[in-house]
Order: C-alpha cells, then sequence, then structure tokens
C-alpha cells in the first residue's frame, strides 16, 4: 500500500540486522516467526504482515558481497531446501550483481575518459593507416575550425600544406610500422593559418589478428614555443656575434658563457674561461676586491656600470667600460649576471687628442690676444726708429747700423705673431726663401 515502508529504494541501516550478520558470518540464517525475531527490523517487517524469512549470502571470489532475503506472510514457511536451492542461485546472482557493477565502473569510466579527451588542453584525433580522421577531440575541432561532420571526410594531408605533407604520411607509416613516433609538422586551420605543431602517435593492433586499427596522436600547438626558439637562436647568434665582450656568470661570480669578442679581446676561449671566477679579468692595478664590490652593487641595485682596468691574457692592460645587470626567472628570483664590455683604450686615446686639441685651440686664442698686445709697442718702436734715421747724421753710421738690426728684429717679431695668428686659426703652412747666412749672422749680432 502506499502507506508501505517496504517500497523501492527504501533503505534502513544494517546495524544489528539479519543482513549484517549474514554477511559477517557467511552462513545462511533462517527466522521462523518474525513476532519472536532479535533483529532490528524484525518489528518493521512484522509489521507489514511479513512472518518468517530467509536470509543467504552472496559471495563472489571469496569475499561476502552482500545478502538475498526472501520473506513470506506464513508462519514458519523456509526450510533447509530453500537454503540450498539459494545456496545455488547465490553464486549467479553475485556474479551478476558484480558485472553490472563492473558495467557502471567501466561506464562511468569511459565517460570520464571521454570527457578528458575532449576537454583536454591538447588536440586529439584518431587515424586509420590510410590517414583518415577518425574522430577528433572538441579542442582540435576549435583550433582548426572544423566541425565533427568536416573532419570525418578528411584525411591528415588535407590539413597540411603541400610541402609538408609527405613529413605527414611518414610519420604516420613510422606509427603504423614501430608502433610509435613523434615528429613537428605544420597544420593549415579553416581560415588558411598555419600552425607549428608536435605530432606525439601511438598505434593500436588487435591482439589476434595484429591488424592495425588506428593511431591516436597527442597534437600539441607549439607556434609560440617556435617563435621563442627562433628569438632565443637569433638572440644569441647575436650575443656570439656581437662587438661588445659578453660573459654570463652564475650567482658565485663563475663565468658560465664568453662570447666571439670576449674571446678575441681578453685572449681568452670560452673553453679557457669557463668555470673561472669573473676576478680573471682583472688587472694588478684594479681596486682591490673589484669583483665582489661589482657582484654585491648589481644583486643590490640590479645592474652596475663604470670604467676598470682589465688584463688579457698575454698580461696586456686595457681600460673597459663594464656594465652588469640580472637574469631572473619568471618569478623574478636572480639566475644569473650578465656582463657587457668594451676596450675603451682607443676611445681613451681620442680622448686624450680632443683634450690637446682644445688645449691647443685655447693657446690659439691666448696667442691672439698676445699678438695684439705685442703688435702696439711694436708699432710706436718702429715710429721711433724711422724718426731717429731721419734725425740721424752720416758720421752715425754704428748707430744706424744697430737702428737697422732692432728694425729687422721687429719685422721677425712680426712674422712670428703672424705666425701664431696663422696657427690659431689653423691656416695652412707657408714656406719662404731663407738666406742661413744673413740668418746666422742676424743671430750673432744679438
Amino acid at each position: 500500500s502506499s502507506s508501505s515502508r517496504l517500497s523501492e529504494g527504501t533503505t534502513f541501516s544494517s546495524s544489528g540486522s539479519a543482513t549484517e550478520t549474514v554477511i559477517k558470518s557467511g552462513k545462511p540464517i533462517i527466522t521462523r516467526d518474525i513476532s519472536k525475531g532479535l533483529f532490528s527490523t524484525d518489528h518493521l517487517l512484522y509489521a507489514e504482515g511479513i512472518k518468517s524469512r530467509v536470509n543467504v549470502p552472496l559471495e563472489y571470489k571469496g569475499r561476502i558481497m552482500g545478502a538475498i532475503n526472501f520473506g513470506s506472510k506464513k508462519m514458519d514457511n523456509f526450510r533447509e531446501e530453500h537454503i540450498e536451492l539459494l545456496m545455488q542461485v547465490a553464486p549467479q546472482l553475485a556474479i551478476s550483481i558484480e558485472n553490472s557493477n563492473l558495467f557502471c565502473k567501466i561506464r562511468d569510466s569511459e565517460e570520464k575518459y571521454r570527457d578528458l579527451i575532449e576537454n583536454a588542453p591538447e588536440m586529439i584525433h584518431k587515424l586509420d593507416a590510410q590517414g583518415r580522421f577518425l574522430n577528433a577531440n572538441k579542442t582540435e575541432l576549435e583550433h582548426l575550425g572544423y566541425s565533427p561532420e568536416e573532419m570525418l571526410e578528411m584525411r591528415l594531408v588535407d590539413i597540411v600544406p603541400r610541402e609538408h605533407q609527405q613529413e605527414a604520411l611518414a610519420h604516420l607509416q613510422r606509427v603504423v610500422d614501430a608502433g610509435h613516433d613523434r615528429a613537428e609538422c605544420v597544420f593549415l586551420t579553416k581560415s588558411g593559418e598555419r600552425m607549428m605543431v608536435e605530432m606525439d602517435s601511438t598505434g593500436l593492433r588487435d591482439p589476434i589478428s595484429g591488424r592495425f586499427i588506428y593511431a591516436r596522436s597527442f597534437v600539441r600547438d607549439i607556434t609560440e614555443r617556435k617563435k621563442t626558439e627562433e628569438e632565443i637562436l637569433r638572440l644569441a647568434h647575436t650575443v656570439r656575434s656581437i662587438g661588445e665582450c659578453v660573459a654570463i656568470a652564475d650567482m658565485e661570480g663563475r663565468i658560465s658563457f664568453a662570447n666571439e669578442a670576449f674571446e678575441r679581446v681578453s685572449g681568452y676561449t670560452q673553453e679557457e674561461a669557463l668555470g673561472e671566477d669573473i676576478s680573471l679579468l682583472g688587472s694588478s692595478h684594479s681596486p682591490r676586491d673589484w669583483e665582489k664590490d661589482v657582484l654585491d652593487k648589481t644583486f643590490a641595485l640590479g645592474e652596475w656600470q663604470g670604467e676598470l682596468l682589465f688584463r688579457k691574457k698575454n698580461k696586456e692592460e686595457y681600460p673597459v667600460y663594464l656594465f652588469t645587470s640580472l637574469i631572473r626567472d619568471e618569478r623574478g628570483q636572480p639566475l644569473a649576471l650578465v656582463a657587457a664590455f668594451r676596450d675603451i683604450a682607443e676611445h681613451k686615446r681620442l680622448q686624450m687628442e680632443l683634450f690637446q686639441s682644445e688645449k691647443m685651440a685655447a693657446i690659439g686664442q691666448l696667442a691672439a690676444g698676445v699678438a695684439h698686445e705685442i703688435r702696439n709697442p711694436l708699432t710706436v718702436i718702429g715710429i721711433s726708429i724711422y724718426y731717429l734715421k731721419d734725425v740721424l747724421t752720416n758720421e752715425d753710421k754704428n748707430v744706424k747700423e744697430h737702428l737697422r738690426i732692432i728694425q729687422e728684429e721687429i719685422n721677425r717679431c712680426q712674422r712670428i705673431i703672424n705666425q701664431l695668428l696663422g696657427f690659431s686659426r689653423r691656416a695652412k703652412s707657408q714656406l719662404e726663401e731663407c738666406d742661413l747666412n744673413t740668418l746666422i749672422e742676424d743671430t750673432l749680432s744679438l
């Protein structure tokens, strides 16, 4: 009836019940008069009109997995022959229940596996030996832009550019022959975009006939990885061939990489420098513990730069401008130190030449000022000599000779002044003929 407590799906606690006793003991029980029963559910059964019952254990592979219970509205309705009959049926029933449980587990497992495959971050598909798609997961469909129906009408070569089709077919053949293969390839999306992929494929064969059934491929989109690898290769090539000397050191300052410029400038090969402390580069005239100071400041501030004096393998010293910076991981933790430096000996020489040039320019400007100041008194002296020559008589020949010498010396001063002015203006030199005898006589007469 609708008020019955024994409807399908109703559960009761097994504690203190006949079922619990049967499962624990593994032996059947007959209750001939439930009204006198001692088990926890007897009063419920009796209230429903059940007056006798039998409980038989269900055993599977030596394990009691439950019990089968029969009730009767007649008192003392079960005999030993009923137990014998039920004990013959119980094993088959236990097997059926176990198979049902296994089927449910397999079904749940398949659903979980199917869900895992469908929503895996990797693209997954199955191919037959001819490269026809047997299925493709949701991820692959979304990446390629095809519907499930479209994929089932296609072959592997249909999503591979013509120049890569032979590679794809060779990969599939290796899977068929060897059972496994990994290869890189290029896929084409429905919109025509190219995607670099890595295929990791495994073949499945019938264990009895050996017939090839399908190849399952796990496909990863490695487009970004390839771009990163190409960038790393370009960067590595750039670092190796760049004109600046570059070295990478670990957190203790031991060199782990050196580029070609480093080898060329320092004289140490990469093999000789690897594992050595960066103090290898220092000169005996470098500041004491310079390498420790550089490391400490780089780790504290993230970078360091300045001039130092280094020494080559052949003991030749050379000035450098050094810049250091930290290499960090994705969490911002320091991994290593990169040091870039350049030989600034030529720069120092040019700097000195510029300094000398500026100094000479200053001298030239000073000379121009001095020349102007000297010319004024020389002009006065010249006018005075002209006046004296005019007023002196012929008897004053010795005086006139001295006046002539003074005039020539004034002229020589004028030439020197002109030369200083010409130097200060960076004028081209002008060559003149000179009588050495006269020049010597004039000098001795002074």
